[in-house]
This record gives C-alpha cells, sequence and structure tokens, in this order.
C-alpha cells in the first residue's frame, strides 16, 4: 500500500511538471509573427498530439487516486491534495 500511494504522488509530480512546461509552451507569443508559418502549425499539432496522449494518462490517474481515497487510504489527505 505504501508503495501505491509513494509512486501515484511521484507520478503526479512528474504530470504537474510535464503541464507546466507544457503551459510554458503553450503562452508563448511567438504565434504572432508570421515567418514560417508552416513550421508553427506543425509544432503545435504535435503539441495538440501530445496533450491529447496524456488525457488517458491524466484521467487514469484521477481515478486511482478517487479510489484510493474512497476506501479510506492511510494516506488519502496526502493523495487528496495531490490529485
Amino acid at each position: 500500500m505504501v508503495y501505491v500511494s509513494l509512486s501515484l504522488i511521484l507520478f503526479v509530480d512528474e504530470l504537474e511538471s510535464w503541464i507546466k512546461e507544457k503551459l510554458k509552451t503553450a503562452s508563448e507569443e511567438s504565434w504572432k509573427e508570421l515567418t514560417n508559418l508552416s513550421a508553427k502549425i506543425q509544432k503545435h499539432q504535435a503539441f495538440e498530439a501530445e496533450v491529447a496522449g496524456h488525457k488517458y494518462v491524466i484521467d487514469n490517474l484521477d481515478q486511482s487516486g478517487g479510489e484510493m481515497v474512497n476506501t479510506d487510504h492511510f494516506a488519502k489527505q496526502t493523495i487528496s491534495v495531490s490529485v
């Protein structure tokens, strides 16, 4: 049980880092420059695909954390804050 909750929390931390990195990329204003537009479109499509690819992981993490909290896991307070 300890391993499961610890690995869940570590995975949440990794996912939060990935999300922060992607938010930084998404907030860039380089899209305003119209030079090399096709490369920017390709970069955007790759970005969308990467985010879409993580949707399953995020949903699964949310479900797993919710189940641990609902089953009265000993670390449910830490898990509920993390998830």
